[in-house]
């Protein structure tokens, strides 16, 4: 989220590197192996991936987001949604700029968010 030009993440990143994450994965059976996930997957939490979930030990790869509430208010610039295959490359003020930079020279929010992937 954006309030004057400045970002304010409003999740957690679900990786294997966070120790509350890692300590998770191996209370569930898992491991972690050069900062992933069974030396494999990076994120601990994920909507897909099925077939990661369907061979590993059961509640170590995991769907269930961390909830954080935000009021959301005129102030507001711009919000912006994303997976790892972002935010592992690029970091929240960067992101931020690019997409105001963006809408403020008249893109749409479907061209502003094509121009963050």
């Amino acid at each position: 989220a954006s309030v004057n030009s400045m970002s304010k993440m409003l999740t957690r990143d679900h990786k294997a590197t966070d120790p509350q994450e890692k300590a998770r994965v191996v209370e569930a059976g898992g491991f972690v192996r050069s900062n992933r996930m069974f030396g494999l997957m990076s994120v601990t939490r994920s909507i897909g991936d099925f077939e990661y979930k369907l061979g590993s030990i059961t509640g170590t790869l995991i769907p269930t987001p961390d909830l954080f509430e935000e009021d959301i208010s005129s102030d507001h610039q711009c919000l912006i949604m994303a997976c790892d295959g972002l935010w592992d490359v690029v970091d929240n003020a960067l992101a931020v700029e690019t997409a105001l930079d963006s809408l403020r020279s008249g893109r749409t929010s479907c061209e502003t968010a094509k121009t963050l992937a």
